[in-house]
């Protein structure tokens, strides 16, 4: 039973995602282009209004992940790190895709805030905002950069 709910909610999860997809791409498998945020990324800069920040005390990673142990999966969950500490878990709870321009909105489970990624380049260079009540809005000025150091499904 449990295997069916999940199947049921993965198959609404991706329609929803793939339907979004389709009006915004001209062609609907590059709606999985999301996919391609899955590992582990190393922090390499944050650009600020006033200043660029390149070196930090303690090397920062990304990692996303697939939370429910399957791939694709609806769970996806992102862990931040500084040296080789836990700092937040985060539960994404919906994905806003914007397939042309290789970005998307994450909306998230257990904090009220969004945050924007884009995947620059070979899907190797990752960029996001910060976590912000809107995207887009005056408090979303500061921009984080990321190279991948690993791919990565699931949480190792």
């Amino acid at each position: 039973m449990k295997r069916i709910k999940f199947l049921v909610l993965f198959a609404v999860v991706l329609l929803t995602v793939n339907s979004s997809c389709e009006k915004k791409c001209s062609s609907p498998a590059v709606s999985t282009f999301y996919l391609d945020t899955r590992g582990t990324w190393r922090l390499v800069k944050i650009v600020y209004p006033t200043r660029t920040q390149t070196t930090f005390a303690q090397p920062q990673t990304l990692k996303i992940y697939s939370s429910s142990g399957r791939l694709p999966g609806p769970n996806v969950s992102e862990k931040l790190f500084k040296d080789t500490t836990t700092t937040a878990t985060n539960e994404w709870l919906g994905v806003d895709p914007d397939c042309q321009n290789r970005s998307f909105v994450v909306s998230y489970d257990n904090i009220p805030l969004f945050r924007k990624y884009w995947i620059n380049g070979p899907a190797d260079q990752l960029q996001a905002t910060g976590y912000v009540a809107k995207v887009g809005s005056e408090a979303d000025s500061v921009r984080y950069y990321y190279e991948l150091v690993e791919r990565n499904y699931f949480d190792k």
